[in-house]
């Protein structure tokens, strides 16, 4: 009988978890898209509407180069950083995140983003 309400136990617990798990991976379903180091602020701005217009699309922000070269920075070891200390420009792009509200049609998504 304990050995019974034991696997049910873990069965159980297992169970909730891996729901947990599969959600917290649907929450941070996040989709980059790299901005041209060419493109105008008129285009970025052209961009984001064109994003804002396709219906998975959830949130959409900015991440500029300058956050992204301070947080790549900020995760390397000492070692790896000396590499970089030299670095004459920022080398990375400016990206727009968007979150999707539907992960199951992400790949019409991209494909519309793709398109944009």
């Amino acid at each position: 009988m304990l050995v019974s309400l034991l696997m049910v136990g873990l069965a159980s617990l297992t169970a909730i978890n891996l729901t947990r798990i599969i959600s917290g991976i649907e929450d941070k379903s996040e989709v980059v898209v790299v901005i041209n180091d060419n493109a105008t602020e008129e285009n970025e701005k052209e961009l984001k509407e064109h994003l804002k217009a396709i219906p998975n699309v959830n949130t959409i922000e900015l991440y500029s180069k300058e956050e992204a070269w301070k947080g790549m920075l900020d995760s390397m070891t000492e070692e790896e950083r000396a590499f970089f200390k030299y670095a004459d420009e920022n080398p990375l792009p400016d990206t727009y995140r968007l979150t999707v509200k539907d992960i199951e049609i992400m790949s019409d998504t991209t494909a519309q983003i793709e398109n944009t």
